[in-house]
């Protein structure tokens, strides 16, 4: 678990690179994107059954950030990655948007190196959960379908 913790730390310190040092590396920004640009970045940014996110890669992971209300603790989090799916619930989130994230995950990960974290980025609290992909490529969604 500290292990998890120092990689998280570090992909958190390193996040804001990724997209100048890896080619066709995307970071999306959507508290300041115009709805034009939002719709060009469809890729990157998804709103689920449940509710939104966004997230970003490089081409060892992949990012999922969610924002989530201020009094959300570690127990409040549901994270379950297997090799080709993902089960990511927040149970402080609004009725009908809790269910952030399930279905079966565009490629397959490797379980034992994912990791999720909460984190203040500024005002927000974000949760954030990083994919260690099993082969690198550009993944076009984090899931398959939906």
């Amino acid at each position: 678990m500290a292990d998890a913790r120092r990689r998280n730390e570090k992909r958190r310190d390193n996040s804001e690179k990724v997209a100048s040092l890896v080619p066709g590396a995307t970071r999306i920004d959507t508290s300041s994107a115009s709805a034009r640009d939002v719709a060009d970045a469809d890729a990157q940014q998804r709103d689920a059954p449940g509710g939104g996110y966004t997230y970003s890669q490089s081409g060892e992971e992949v990012t999922i950030e969610v924002k989530v209300p201020p009094e959300t603790k570690g127990a409040h989090v549901q994270c379950t990655i297997k090799p080709e799916s993902i089960v990511l619930r927040v149970a402080t989130l609004p009725d009908g948007k809790k269910d952030v994230l399930q279905g079966d995950l565009f490629q397959r990960v490797r379980p034992d190196e994912c990791s999720w974290t909460l984190a203040q980025a500024g005002p927000d609290r974000v949760l954030q959960v990083t994919l260690s992909k099993v082969q690198q490529m550009r993944w076009l969604g984090v899931l398959r379908s939906g």
